[in-house]
């Protein structure tokens, strides 16, 4: 297994891809990674730095001795960690079990990290080539960007010298990127009260929905795809509309704040007597939700299942559920929050403009908690909606905080950097490149706020299904865009 990868052309940027993976790189998880940058610096005797916020940057070796102006190649090092029900992978302390697959490369039972793994890889490639008609690279290795944009956040513009901005995390070969989506960080607070009831007096079970195929916010929230947390508030509404009588213990989905909720669970107290009554609603939703997601969420499935047990470390007395009152404010402001896609861009044919994930929500003793992702190519629209999200939230006595908010980045149709790149790609690969704005977050705005007058462009091998078990690799978009990258810094330097 581990020979057919090392096997893979460009043999450097899978040899480098193969040892990240073997790197446990979660999202504020880094510690490794950074040390493995830090010694390939080392080994290669090149300057760099490591910044408060595990930032690395590295200077090629001509960054000192010429006075060309140097190019900025940057990529991330955090990696969403998303694994099957039956891995047994600690994806904090274990190394990824990647595989080649035809012409894909993949990771077994999780997420294989090439968003955005390939694109560090690509860069240290870079750094290692011999080739001396290269300008000088600032190489720029930025930490959390799944959680937050953490690392571009903290960087330092006035460690940078470069005009011209290379950013790796891309997902199709044949794109030049130009303009992304800004993101608000939102999360909120719904205080709940508790009761006493009887146990022996009511049935407990677990509702689960299962199977949805979640995915990127950003890239796949226009698919149609199921929330699994919005779901579920449609089943504990479509309970409180049949008059079964019911207690609301816990509800709880999603991992990540910025991956569309695939499954949700929600524990229960059933009075027995409504007992066959909501058996029979939890089939005939289950059927209404598989016909309404036949098409684009297939294997999703309403299920429940009893006597659920007392999870480990809980915060929550089962033996105390919610109040009907707090169960009503629950479900009313879950159905009432906007979700998925807003609006689709007036300037990019289909291309999402502004959307809305609930990605995380989490039951305590006494809240509520709920983390949710608004991002918009608009700034202006996504502050409307953050207003608008805040509102709701309120409305229901509850609080909201931003932790963490990005700018869009805005197209530059005059961009210098753009038209050079176009043809670079042309001479390589004899094609024109498409050039294109995503819904997704990428770090190019706030480095641009950051370092004066820089122009940016964003480039990437082709990916599937990031954020998720089957995200994969097309191996061969790797050399097309390793090449087409090698081909441009020949182009433009040394002057």
């Amino acid at each position: 297994m581990e020979n057919s990868i090392n096997n893979l052309e460009p043999k450097k940027v899978f040899k480098y891809f193969s040892d990240i993976c073997k790197i446990p790189h979660g999202s504020g998880n880094l510690d490794g990674i950074v040390n493995y940058l830090v010694d390939f610096a080392k080994s290669h005797n090149l300057r760099y730095i490591v910044d408060g916020v595990k930032n690395v940057i590295i200077y090629s070796k001509d960054d000192q001795t010429h006075s060309d102006e140097p190019v900025l190649l940057q990529a991330h090092t955090d990696m969403v960690c998303v694994k099957t029900p039956s891995s047994t992978i600690d994806m904090s302390k274990d190394s990824l079990d990647i595989y080649v697959d035809g012409d894909y490369l993949r990771a077994r039972d999780t997420s294989l990290g090439a968003d955005d793994g390939i694109g560090v890889a690509i860069i240290l490639a870079i750094l290692d080539d011999d080739d001396n008609t290269y300008p000088p690279i600032e190489a720029l290795f930025t930490s959390d960007e799944e959680t937050g944009m953490y690392g571009a956040i903290g960087v330092d513009g006035k460690l940078f010298k470069s005009k011209r901005l290379i950013n790796i995390d891309s997902e199709n070969e044949n794109e030049l990127t130009v303009s992304c989506a800004g993101g608000s960080h939102c999360i909120s607070e719904l205080k709940v009260e508790r009761l006493k009831v009887d146990q022996k007096k009511y049935l407990s079970y677990e509702v689960l929905i299962a199977g949805g195929l979640g995915g990127h916010s950003g890239m796949e929230i226009h698919k149609g795809r199921a929330n699994a947390i919005c779901e579920m508030a449609y089943v504990l509404k479509c309970l409180n509309d049949e008059n079964i009588d019911f207690y609301l213990l816990s509800i709880s989905a999603g991992k990540f704040i910025n991956v569309i909720c695939p499954e949700a669970e929600c524990k229960l107290f059933i009075n027995p007597d409504d007992e066959v009554k909501f058996k029979n609603l939890i089939s005939k939703l289950n059927l209404e939700l598989k016909s309404e997601y036949s098409l684009c969420d297939p294997n999703i499935k309403l299920i429940c299942t009893g006597e659920f047990n007392e999870p480990k470390n809980c915060t929550v007395d089962f033996n105390e559920p919610l109040s009907k009152e707090s169960t009503r404010r629950i479900i009313d402001t879950l159905l009432s929050l906007p979700q998925g896609l807003i609006e689709i861009s007036q300037e990019f044919i289909n291309l999402p403009w502004t959307s809305l994930n609930l990605g995380v929500i989490d039951t305590k003793a006494d809240k509520i908690t709920l983390a949710t992702l608004v991002r918009s190519n608009d700034d202006i629209k996504r502050n409307k909606l953050v207003k608008k999200y805040e509102t709701i939230i309120k409305n229901a006595n509850g609080s909201m905080k931003v932790e963490g908010s990005y700018p869009a980045w805005r197209y530059n149709k005059d961009s210098k950097l753009k038209s050079s790149m176009i043809e670079a790609y042309k001479d390589v690969l004899g094609k024109d490149m498409e050039v294109v704005a995503t819904h997704g977050g990428l770090e190019c705005g706030l480095l641009m706020e950051r370092i004066k007058n820089l122009e940016a462009v964003s480039i990437g091998p082709t990916l599937y299904s990031v954020h998720s078990t089957d995200e994969k690799l097309l191996i061969s978009s790797v050399k097309n865009v390793y090449n087409f990258l090698k081909k441009y810094l020949s182009i433009i330097g040394p002057n």
